[in-house]
């Protein structure tokens, strides 16, 4: 059973970081795309009618568009790697968790939208929900391998 759970987990961190580090490269490869499409969805937020600390906090973004940008590209290239190789992968989970948390929030807003964008935004929300859930697992139990328990090996065929 130890070697079907260390498949699992390797199997397992490698297809939830695989979409971070893949997007972490794109970001990188295409600099002046991305900082066009963060720019697109501040100015989409500041239409809407939001708290005075959100206006504040949009105007904080389009300011430092490029260190935001950064910071969210370092996010997840340094913590799709820990997670991939199991090397700090609990820090590398709330790297990613830091990242996924304002990108969901900001990014798939579908309680704005009407149909059909609200449903393409939902799926797209539930998502990234579903690979949160993902990474606050490996934040509690870690990279996969940590040692058995006695308990545990004595209970097994």
């Amino acid at each position: 059973m130890y070697g079907l759970q260390t498949v699992a987990a390797i199997v397992g961190r490698l297809c939830l970081s695989a979409i971070f580090i893949i997007a972490g490269l794109n970001k990188v490869l295409n600099w002046t795309s991305s900082e066009q499409i963060l720019t697109n969805m501040l100015i989409t937020w500041s239409g809407y009618s939001i708290a005075p600390w959100m206006t504040y906090a949009i105007n904080t973004m389009m300011e430092h568009i490029g260190w935001f940008l950064s910071a969210a590209t370092i996010c997840e290239l340094l913590g799709g790697v820990l997670v991939l190789f199991g090397i700090g992968a609990r820090f590398g989970a709330f790297l990613l968790i830091i990242f996924l948390i304002p990108t969901t929030v900001l990014f798939h807003a579908f309680w704005m939208l009407h149909p059909p964008e609200r449903d393409l935004q939902t799926v797209m929300f539930m998502k990234n929900l579903a690979i949160l859930g993902g990474l606050f697992v490996v934040l509690a139990f870690g990279s996969g391998f940590g040692r058995r328990r006695a308990s545990h090996s004595q209970n097994e065929p």
